[in-house]
Parts: structure tokens; C-alpha cells; sequence
């Protein structure tokens, strides 16, 4: 047996175990939440693949490592990745604080630069009229110096009660019993970490608080510019509370930001049902391009909208079913990936 190799079974053990213990405290709910905090922040053509998201994406996935550290019965480590989600969650707002964060963020981002203090972050977050607005109703500053005080404890090991010991004490690292204690502490503080990312990117970018139809003018294929949809501003009502909520959206009614693009956004002429279906059109055709050619997207589809129209496929989608089908032929672009390697030796392009 590798050294190590029991106590990894006992975690994977643990981890199986553990899993129920984290559904009853709405862990869930908590994730989807981080979600829409980086559906929040804008991409523009300036922005898109600089980097400027990289801060949000990596909260979340530093959440997602947080949460199988503490579904394997290794909560303190847990508590240490919880601390850089909360951290990556407010660089993402900081970074971005000004509108230039595909320029500011190049240094840090290939790792030329230290990462800012959290006092810094702090100070330079303050200075926005709509955070320090917000911050000031319902003490931001403090929630946030308390959060990453307790989370660093974990991290600096600050005594037995932030250390590995204190998890199993008779045999540290050898063995793991669910602790429903700790899991519950965890998921208790990673809705306080998600609640301070949602939040902040909301006063950062209030039009994410503003109900709209953004279909009826963009169709299929609205921008990113930090608007939501109905149901992921329901979820973030519901996730942050009414009366939070309502600060974050009474900002938005005066920012100028926001009602600029309002504005802009209410100009538009609402798109037609066949502009939208063209729309639907290019995008199967992109898919089938990239992906694995019509017969693999059919097969998909098919079963998607089985589920979405359990009476009977409409007519339209029928017919949309048929045109890509015909158009797949015309551009080499019917095969499976498994029929491809044919092209290869004829040295030509599929689906093109």
C-alpha cells in the first residue's frame, strides 16, 4: 500500500457520506447564486479575452475546490479556499472598479504583480459612490473585515481550533467521520462569502437588479453587458433579502450608467419572429460546425426538445430540423467525428 493511500480511501469514504449532509443546508441555492454574480460583470469588445473575468471564474472555481475539500472531511483546508473565493469574488469588482479592467489587470493577471491587501481592496471598493452607499446601510466594511479575520484563522492556523488536529483528534489525517457541525459551518460561511461577491457586483453594476425583456430586442443573442434574466434576479432577491435587494436597485434607478443603457436598450426596435428564428438558424449551424456534425446534433436535439415538447415536436422546429439537415449535406457537414478521418485523407476541410 502507498504511503497515504488508506487515509485518501477514508476521505473518499467520507465523501460519500458527507454528501446529504451538505443538500440539507442549501448549498445548492448558495452555488447558483456565485453564478450570477459573474453573469454580472459586463464583455465588451475591448474586454472579451483579457482577462478582466478571470477574478470571477476563478472565485467560483476556488468555491468548487472549497466545497470537495469539505465533502472529503478536510474542512480546514476547505476554510483556507473559501478565503481566496471571497478574495477573487472582491478583485473581480476592484479590478473592474473603473471600467479599464482589460488594461489595469494585465500585470497581476500573468502573475508580475502581488495580489492587493485586503485592506487595499477594501479602500480602493470604498471609493465608489454606489459601494460606499450601499456599504454604509448595511456595514459591508465590517462583514467583510470579520469574514476574512475568521478565514484566515484557518489559514495561519491560529491554534488547535483552526488546525487539522482539531478535526480528528484521536488520529489526525487517518481517518474521517462527517461532521455535521462542521459542514454546516461551512455552508453557513460560503453563503456569507457569496452574499458579499453578489452584492458588491451589484452595486458595482446596478442594471443586474433591473427587470427587462432583453429578448424582445436582442433575441436569442443578448450582449453581456451585466443584465439578468427574470429568474436570476428572483433567485438574487431571494438570496440576498428584500431589503438588500432594494438598496442595490434604488441605486440603479439614478446611476447614470445604467439608465444611459437603458435608454439605449429601449431605442431598439423589438426583433421580429423571424429575425429571431435566423438567429436560432446560425446558431445550429455554428454548433454543427464545431461540434460533431449533423447527425450527432440531431441526435441531441431531438432529445432536448423531447423533453421541452412532450406532445409533439412543432412544425416550425421540423422544419428548421429539415433545412440544417439539407444545408449539412451542401457543406460536408453531415458526418459524425467518427467518419471525419475520411477527409483527412482526401486532405480536404470538413465542413467547411
Amino acid at each position: 500500500m502507498l504511503p497515504g493511500q488508506h487515509r485518501w480511501e477514508q476521505h473518499l469514504k467520507c465523501a460519500a457520506e458527507s454528501r446529504d449532509l451538505f443538500a440539507d443546508y442549501g448549498v445548492a441555492t448558495t452555488y447558483m447564486a456565485h453564478h450570477i454574480a459573474t453573469h454580472v460583470v459586463p464583455h465588451t469588445a475591448e474586454s472579451m479575452w483579457s482577462g478582466h473575468f478571470f477574478p470571477a471564474t476563478e472565485s467560483l472555481a476556488e468555491a468548487e475546490v472549497s466545497y470537495t475539500l469539505a465533502l472529503s472531511g478536510y474542512y480546514k483546508q476547505s476554510m483556507a479556499s473559501l478565503r481566496s473565493s471571497l478574495e477573487l469574488g472582491l478583485l473581480s469588482v476592484y479590478w473592474n472598479l473603473s471600467d479599464d479592467g482589460h488594461l489595469v489587470i494585465k500585470r497581476w493577471l500573468h502573475s508580475r504583480q502581488d495580489t492587493p491587501r485586503p485592506k487595499e481592496i477594501w479602500e480602493r471598493l470604498a471609493a465608489h459612490k454606489g459601494i460606499a452607499t450601499f456599504s454604509h446601510a448595511l456595514d459591508v466594511r465590517g462583514r467583510i473585515q470579520n469574514l476574512f479575520g475568521e478565514l484566515s484563522n484557518y489559514v495561519h492556523s491560529r491554534g488547535r481550533l483552526y488546525s487539522n488536529d482539531h478535526f480528528e483528534p484521536e488520529q489526525p489525517f487517518i481517518s474521517c467521520r462527517p461532521s455535521a457541525g462542521m459542514i454546516q459551518l461551512w455552508a453557513q460561511t460560503y453563503r456569507e462569502v457569496v452574499w458579499l461577491i453578489l452584492a458588491l457586483h451589484l452595486a458595482k453594476y446596478p442594471i443586474g437588479t433591473v427587470r427587462g425583456d432583453w429578448n424582445d430586442k436582442f433575441g436569442i443573442d443578448v450582449p453581456m453587458f451585466g443584465g439578468l434574466s427574470e429568474a436570476e434576479i428572483d433567485r438574487a432577491e431571494v438570496f440576498l433579502g428584500r431589503e438588500a435587494f432594494a438598496a442595490l436597485h434604488q441605486a440603479a434607478e439614478t446611476d447614470p450608467h445604467t439608465l444611459e443603457l437603458l435608454a439605449w436598450i429601449n431605442s431598439l426596435p423589438s426583433k421580429t419572429e423571424e429575425e429571431v428564428e435566423q438567429q436560432i438558424l446560425e446558431m445550429d449551424k455554428s454548433n454543427i460546425q464545431h461540434g460533431g456534425g449533423f447527425e450527432a446534433w440531431e441526435v441531441q436535439e431531438r432529445r432536448l426538445n423531447a423533453a421541452v415538447y412532450p406532445d409533439g415536436v412543432p412544425e416550425r422546429v421540423e422544419e428548421r430540423i429539415a433545412a440544417l439537415r439539407k444545408w449539412a449535406v451542401e457543406n460536408d457537414c453531415f458526418e459524425s467525428p467518427s467518419n471525419l478521418m475520411e477527409h483527412v485523407q482526401r486532405n480536404d476541410e470538413p465542413c467547411a
